[in-house]
């Protein structure tokens, strides 16, 4: 008996943990468009200096990279960002910075959506949707250290990705760096591909 309870359990926690950090590849035959799909579920830290490590903030905050390729065109990969945020606050900005092994890049969003009140009602989704280039899926590879930085209204916001979620992202970067050569034309003698 408490060995079937173990295991129900155990099967709860792996499922609840299933569609986060998991990579889900999507085909679309009609329109010939492939993509893959990232969802990862972080905790933000608010990172102001005034504010005493005792009374830092936490955020819910999740990150969903996806990847669109048509057949023989440029690929197209978007994060979007969203945090629930208690209610009244402040917007989230239209900039996010991001660190790959303390090299500081910003990415402006390209778009912007408040999502309802969720059914507490306390609590509201904020998103907002950047282009990654593809000039930064190397960098992101090859990085050891990623944290994303952004601000709501004036409070500065850190998300640290951690060995288990840098890796995962790193393995998705590395999945859609294959896709996207496997579907572009092959490239003339001479050039490079990035």
């Amino acid at each position: 008996m408490i060995r079937s309870v173990f295991f129900i359990l155990l099967g709860l926690i792996f499922s609840s943990c299933a569609t986060s950090g998991r990579i889900v590849e999507n085909k679309d035959a009609i329109n010939d468009i492939q993509g893959i799909k990232l969802t990862q579920r972080l905790i933000a830290w608010s990172a102001d200096d005034a504010m005493q490590a005792s009374s830092q903030r936490s955020y819910s905050v999740s990150m969903i990279y996806l990847l669109e390729q048509k057949k023989n065109e440029r690929p197209t990969l978007f994060l979007d960002l969203r945090v629930k945020q208690p209610l009244p606050s402040d917007k989230l900005d239209s900039v996010v910075f991001l660190s790959l092994d303390n090299e500081k890049i910003s990415i402006e969003a390209n778009e912007y959506k408040e999502v309802s009140k969720s059914n507490t009602g306390s609590n509201q989704l904020r998103k907002r949707q950047f282009l990654i280039p593809e000039n930064l899926w190397f960098p992101i590879f090859y990085s050891d250290e990623i944290e994303y930085r952004f601000y709501i209204g004036k409070e500065k916001i850190a998300v640290r990705l951690n060995r288990n979620e840098t890796s995962k992202l790193k393995e998705y970067f590395s999945r859609a760096i294959l896709l996207r050569d496997a579907n572009l034309p092959p490239i003339p003698e001479g050039q490079k591909k990035w």
